[in-house]
C-alpha cells in the first residue's frame, strides 16, 4: 500500500499542468511568429525606400484624398515633383477595402501602370507623377523603381526561376510573389498574395538571321500562354512579356512545358525550377 498517494497525485497533477502551460505557450509563440498579420509603419517604408536610393521628402497636401477614413502622409520623390501618398491602415483587410474603393473610382481608373494604387501589407501607396508635359525618361525610370521597390522590398517577395532547353531553344521564366497567411477577426484564416511572371526564349543555333516567325506555347498547372513573334534580337533572345495578378502561383515543384515552332520545325521541352 502506498503511504503517500496524495503526494504522488499532486506531483502528477503538477506535471500535467506544466505540460499544458508549455503547450499553450508553444502554440502562442507559433501564431505570433508565423500567422500574425504582417504590418509596416510609414517610417519603416520610408527607410526601405532610402536603402534603394529612393529618398522621400515629407510635404503637406491639404487636398490629399481621404480614403476609408484615412488621410495619407505625402512625400516628394528624390527632389522631383513626383509625389507618393502613403496610407496606413490597421489591417490588411482594411487596406484591401480602401484599395477597391480607390481602384474603382474615376481617378483610380485613370492611373497608368506605374502609379497607384499599390500595396505592401497594411500600407497602400498612390503615386502621382508630374504632368505629361513635364514627364522625362528619368521620371519614368524613377516611378518604375518606386513600384518595383514596393512589390519586391516592402513586401516579403520570393523568387522562383524556371529554366529548360532542347536542342535549339532555351527558355527562362521568373516568378516573383508574396503571400501572407494570417488570422483576421473571429480567428478566421486570411490570405493575401500577388505575383508577377516574366519569360524569355533564346535560340541556340548559330544562324540567328535564318530564324523566321516564331510561335510558342507554354503549359503549366496554373494555366498556359501562347503567341507568335516575328524576329529575334541580335543575341538570339526573345521576350515573352510579363503578367501578374492574384491568381494561382506557379510553385517550385511544378513544371512548364514549352513548344516552339519555327521554319517548319518544332521542338518541345520542359523547364524546371533551379
Amino acid at each position: 500500500m502506498n503511504k503517500y498517494p496524495l503526494k504522488r497525485w499532486g506531483l502528477y497533477s503538477g506535471l500535467a499542468i506544466l505540460i499544458i502551460i508549455l503547450a499553450v505557450s508553444a502554440v502562442r509563440f507559433y501564431l505570433d511568429n508565423h500567422e500574425r498579420e504582417p504590418q509596416l509603419s510609414v517610417g519603416q517604408a520610408v527607410n526601405i525606400f532610402a536603402q534603394e536610393r529612393i529618398y522621400l521628402s515629407k510635404t503637406s497636401d491639404p487636398e490629399a484624398e481621404e480614403i476609408k477614413g484615412v488621410r495619407p502622409t505625402t512625400y516628394f520623390i528624390n527632389d522631383t515633383k513626383n509625389k507618393i501618398y502613403i496610407y496606413r491602415y490597421d489591417s490588411i483587410d482594411e487596406r484591401k477595402t480602401a484599395y477597391m474603393i480607390y481602384r474603382d473610382s474615376d481617378e483610380g481608373r485613370g492611373m497608368y501602370s506605374n502609379s497607384g494604387p499599390q500595396n505592401a501589407k497594411n500600407l497602400m501607396f498612390i503615386i502621382t507623377p508630374v504632368d505629361d508635359e513635364q514627364m522625362t525618361v528619368e521620371d519614368m525610370e524613377l516611378l518604375y523603381n518606386v513600384s518595383k521597390t514596393i512589390f519586391e522590398k516592402l513586401n516579403d517577395t520570393q523568387e522562383i526561376v524556371f529554366s529548360g532547353a532542347g536542342n535549339n531553344w532555351e527558355a527562362l521564366t521568373v516568378v516573383k510573389y508574396y503571400e501572407y497567411f494570417y488570422y483576421g477577426e473571429n480567428a478566421t484564416m486570411k490570405y493575401d498574395h500577388y505575383y508577377t511572371e516574366s519569360g524569355s526564349l533564346k535560340y541556340l543555333g548559330q544562324d540567328i538571321e535564318s530564324v523566321g516567325e516564331i510561335s510558342y506555347e507554354m503549359q503549366c498547372p496554373t494555366g498556359g500562354d501562347w503567341g507568335s513573334k516575328s524576329k529575334l534580337k541580335s543575341d538570339g533572345t526573345l521576350s515573352l512579356g510579363s503578367s501578374g495578378g492574384t491568381g494561382a502561383i506557379l510553385r517550385s515543384d511544378q513544371e512548364i512545358t514549352f513548344t516552339i515552332r519555327w521554319n517548319d520545325q518544332e521542338e518541345t521541352f520542359i523547364a524546371r525550377s533551379k
